[in-house]
């Protein structure tokens, strides 16, 4: 079975498949132990559960939810973990149920549900006490293997961002050293220039960088990325001094539209930067281009 990494969900396949493995594993280790019922020994097997009675079960056990119409329909297993990751920990949130679709061997395409895992907790109540505290246990697993990860995300996330921010402060000292700027004025134009990154990107005043989500600081080190990369071109092409901070706002304004504009079509931006500067072939070594790469999950 495929672990839920990312998306805190799980299909009622998968957990369809869960249990029927651990409901043979009940059955193989009672057997052994000769502690079958007398019911248990003339089937001479476990009841293997099918996933259309287990929908009924999820249906039964959330009929208050779909009754309410608190069930969503979606075209994509994709658009449910998006809708997923987006819900916060509101009453609201928690009870809303998602159905897909799928096809068995034979090409004809069933309903399957999608759950969250404190969903797919609830179901498990009608098992016996042996497959409902062995699934349990592996659902606990993959909530701790998300924590984990989401911890692994957010420290990368920081720390390329504090990368970022380097390259971000070594352009602009360049950029004072190009324009002959005396120390006592350089702090000034830090501020200033980190300001304006910030203002491009939709940052609100006052916020500091670690408290912005995963989302805000992606796109704040795109227009950093973006902004290093301009004043670079303008310290290139020997633009004044005092025409250059209009000139980067211009510029830096223009590539950051783009990538705003597409970060609206990106399903998941708060997993982080989607986006790098990569170097056009057809505009010379000292130009830049947005590229959106995709992210693997």
């Amino acid at each position: 079975m495929k672990a839920i990494q990312k998306n805190k969900t799980i299909t009622s396949l998968e957990l369809l498949k869960k249990i029927n493995e651990l409901r043979e594993k009940e059955y193989l280790e009672k057997a052994k132990a000769g502690t079958l019922t007398e019911a248990e020994r003339k089937r001479g097997k476990f009841i293997k559960l099918r996933h259309n009675n287990f929908i009924k079960v999820i249906r039964d056990e959330f009929s208050e939810e779909i009754t309410g119409l608190k069930i969503y329909l979606s075209e994509d297993l994709g658009k449910c973990n998006k809708d997923k990751d987006k819900d916060t920990d509101t009453d609201t949130d928690k009870v809303k149920i998602y159905v897909n679709k799928y096809k068995d061997t034979s090409g004809k395409e069933n309903e399957m549900f999608v759950l969250a895992l404190n969903q797919a907790k609830q179901v498990l109540m009608r098992e016996s006490k042996y497959v409902r505290k062995a699934v349990i246990g592996y659902i606990d697993y993959l909530e701790n293997q998300n924590r984990q990860l989401e911890e692994l995300t957010r420290l990368q996330a920081r720390e390329l961002a504090k990368a970022t921010r380097n390259i971000e402060t070594l352009n602009i000292k360049a950029l004072l050293y190009y324009g002959k700027v005396s120390k006592p004025k350089q702090k000034f134009h830090y501020i200033h220039y980190t300001n304006l990154a910030r203002d491009i990107a939709g940052i609100p005043k006052g916020l500091k960088r670690d408290e912005l989500t995963q989302g805000q600081l992606g796109i704040l080190q795109q227009v950093e990325l973006i902004m290093s990369a301009v004043i670079n071109e303008c310290i290139n092409e020997q633009i004044p001094f005092t025409l250059i901070y209009q000139e980067v706002r211009e510029r830096t304004e223009t590539k950051a539209k783009v990538l705003l504009k597409a970060l609206q079509k990106i399903e998941s931006v708060d997993n982080g930067p989607v986006w790098s500067l990569e170097y056009s072939e057809n505009k010379g070594e000292n130009s830049y281009d947005i590229v959106m790469k995709e992210r693997k999950l």
